[in-house]
């Protein structure tokens, strides 16, 4: 369970039916760990602003993707990549000083965190949101995702949902799109056009024939800890890799540069297959992988920034 900030405040494991309790964790404003912390069993990592905790050498960093944040000291282990977008202030800032209006996504630059000012409504709430994001929600559509039953009733220090705090991967044969889970919209800027299957076979008829049809209609889990890179293989997996073996046969050519290992959910009906990644290279097309082709880098550069496991829904 998390907290309007990304912060994961409580963990749970089905128990044969019952939920445990695993985690329980209180922060300082600025995420440095209470020390009355809870943790039994699996020892989740993704913790403030949901980032990973990077504990290997005993740093406790987090990791934001485009920059290390140490909490100890409530500051970025580098200079702000965008610093020239806020003269005045040392490049190592974090949150502007106000960790509870402003929040990093990915280490680039803040946002506000959406806490409700007096004088604010839902309709200049939408105009702000939809100038931020370049979207175009309306307030039945904020209401219903923050459960607000009267849009006419909103109080001075809640807070709203913000866009992209909670996103999802939508595949339908034809792109790859990143939409925000609560909003049910898509992310402006996020999406890859792409395929799945080889040519003649890439229709929602063929999902059930090996190595020809698209991936399977269902749910995926999409982790970035899962994401391989060919400039970390062999010489010698190379050299098998020029003539149809290895671990990466055909190379940049079948395969792109990255490419990423998804786990069907118990719900997905595989028909039976498996090994799914998404994946790029020369020729659109695959063995029932997702194939972003050269847009493959650009979609890997931006899961590497997301930095945590996110549902990848396959619908045509």
């Amino acid at each position: 369970l998390k907290d309007h900030l990304g912060n994961t405040r409580i963990a749970f494991v089905d128990n044969s039916g019952s939920p445990s309790l695993t985690q329980s964790i209180d922060y300082y404003p600025f995420g440095l760990a209470f020390d009355n912390q809870y943790i039994s069993g699996t020892d989740n990592k993704y913790l403030y602003n949901g980032k990973e905790l990077q504990d290997e050498l005993n740093l406790n960093w987090y990791d934001y993707g485009a920059r290390f944040y140490d909490p100890q000291i409530a500051r970025w282990t580098t200079v702000d990549p965008k610093a020239d977008q806020s003269p005045g202030w040392t490049p190592y800032r974090a949150f502007f000083n106000n960790p509870i209006r402003y929040i990093d996504p990915d280490g680039l630059f803040e946002i506000e965190t959406g806490k409700i000012e007096k004088g604010d409504n839902l309709t200049t709430i939408a105009k702000q949101l939809n100038e931020t994001f370049k979207t175009n929600l309306t307030v039945e559509q904020i209401a219903k995702a923050n459960n607000i039953k009267d849009v006419n009733k909103i109080r001075a220090g809640e807070f709203i949902k913000l866009l992209g705090a909670d996103v999802e991967l939508n595949f339908d044969l034809n792109s790859l799109k990143v939409s925000d889970a609560n909003y049910n919209v898509d992310m402006p800027g996020l999406e890859w056009k792409g395929t799945s299957g080889r040519e003649g076979y890439q229709n929602p008829e063929s999902q059930n024939l090996k190595d020809k049809g698209p991936i399977p209609e269902g749910q995926y889990l999409v982790d970035p800890a899962r994401t391989q890179s060919i400039s970390d293989i062999s010489s010698w997996d190379r050299f098998k890799g020029n003539f149809g073996g290895g671990t990466w046969p055909g190379l940049e050519k079948s395969w792109g540069e990255h490419r990423t290992w998804l786990t069907p959910s118990i719900m997905t009906n595989t028909f039976g297959r498996s090994g799914f990644t998404i994946h790029g290279g020369a020729v659109p097309g695959s063995a029932g992988c997702i194939d972003l082709t050269s847009r493959n880098n650009s979609f890997h550069s931006w899961l590497k920034s997301h930095n945590k496991p996110l549902i990848l829904n396959v619908k045509y």
